[in-house]
């Protein structure tokens, strides 16, 4: 899939590489429905979830964001205030 976008990468904590895509998805909660879909992008998996966050994040206010441990930031207090965006982390 998307050979163009297809990267390597190493995971240091799962001492594994992974060669491939990421897809990248933000979905809005509708009451007793699925999700509507926002934003869905393929990214090559060598680019930080991180520098994903910060190019997507303009996009998103009053949200909550349910995200790994990529998505943790030392300014969210900041970014809570400034933008109304939550971030909360599942393991």
């Amino acid at each position: 899939m998307a050979p163009e976008l297809a990267s390597q990468s190493y995971n240091s904590s799962k001492k594994m590489y992974y060669y491939g895509v990421k897809a990248h998805v933000v979905a809005r909660k509708r009451k007793a429905s699925l999700a509507d879909l926002e934003i869905i992008f393929i990214e090559e998996v060598k680019r930080q979830d991180g520098s994903v966050f910060d190019q997507i994040r303009p996009m998103l206010t009053v949200n909550l964001l349910l995200g790994d441990q990529a998505y943790k930031r030392s300014d969210e207090d900041k970014v809570e205030s400034e933008q109304g965006l939550k971030i909360s982390l599942f393991i």
